[in-house]
């Protein structure tokens, strides 16, 4: 399927996905399988009957990374906003680029996360009150691994969180210079 952009729910649709994974071992500019796929959103969306709106730039967005790596991440954040979130809420997916670096957001309805919350959801074994005394599983090792997969790749990892937005994952990989996507 050619790529779309715009807004897709992907419970009808099957876009590809606007950010493209370039391979550092094969060389500048070598694809590793095509493209990422919303193959992990698509997975997700599956297993559960909620609206996943994915938002996508008018052009693909291309960052060298490890297209495995990457896609646990993506699939750890989707997962945490449909675990997190009242069921009848939507789940949204953006993707966006700004000066050196791809973005990729992923929000929901779930309660506002205190600052304090903010700050430490990123280290091994946090859990926070709601999900202690929830019946959703966890150890809390997900968001610790998101973030050291990200610093592997030179990117950033963090939230915000509030009543008028709801809570948003972001991560910030950098786009490759001119000679690594040469």
């Amino acid at each position: 399927m050619k790529y779309q952009p715009g807004r897709h729910h992907l419970a009808n649709a099957a876009p590809r996905w606007p950010l493209h994974l370039l391979d550092p071992r094969a060389g500048p500019g070598r694809a590793l399988s095509g493209s990422l796929r919303q193959q992990v959103i698509e997975e997700q969306q599956s297993q559960t009957d909620r609206s996943i709106d994915l938002r996508l730039p008018a052009d693909p967005v291309v960052v060298q990374a490890d297209d495995r790596r990457v896609s646990q991440v993506v699939s750890n954040l989707v997962t945490n906003a449909l675990k997190y979130s009242p069921a009848n809420t939507p789940i949204g997916v953006e993707i966006s680029q700004r000066p050196g670096e791809a973005i990729l957001a992923v929000s929901n309805e779930s309660p506002v996360l205190s600052q304090e919350q903010q700050k430490t959801l990123f280290e091994p074994f946090y859990r926070s009150p709601e999900a202690r005394s929830s019946a959703t599983p966890g150890w809390g090792l997900g968001l610790a691994i998101c973030k050291e997969i990200v610093l592997q790749h030179s990117g950033r990892i963090w939230v915000e969180s509030s009543e008028e937005k709801g809570t948003i994952f972001f991560i910030a990989l950098p786009l490759p210079t001119s000679s690594e996507s040469a």
